[in-house]
């Protein structure tokens, strides 16, 4: 018996470069009401988050992916919750600039 082994990812149209980047990088997809809990979550700990030093932002990142993970049903980790916010944060900001040099 003959045993042949396939990648599924791999697409003869496909240069190889393209699945190296698919092996070390997972692209995660946020949908709209998971960043409403996600900014909620935040304005309403505000207080709570300038307080915090060390390994207490990480922990309060941790809670907050904890919460939308049970709500959806999905499998996001603290780090990725704290590096969306700040995304969002960034991308506020720039908008915000390119906003006031137009109008």
């Amino acid at each position: 018996m003959r045993v042949i082994k396939k990648n599924i990812f791999k697409a003869n149209f496909l240069p190889n470069f393209f699945f190296k980047l698919i092996k070390k990088k997972i692209i995660i997809m946020w949908n709209n009401y998971h960043i409403e809990v996600l900014i909620r979550e935040r304005r309403e700990n505000n207080a709570q988050y300038h307080d915090l030093v060390g390994n207490g932002k990480r922990n309060f990142w941790r809670g907050v992916a904890s919460k939308i993970n049970l709500e959806f049903g999905t499998n996001y980790s603290g780090r990725q919750c704290g590096e969306k916010f700040q995304n969002l944060v960034r991308c506020y900001r720039v908008s915000k600039c390119i906003t006031f040099y137009y109008y």
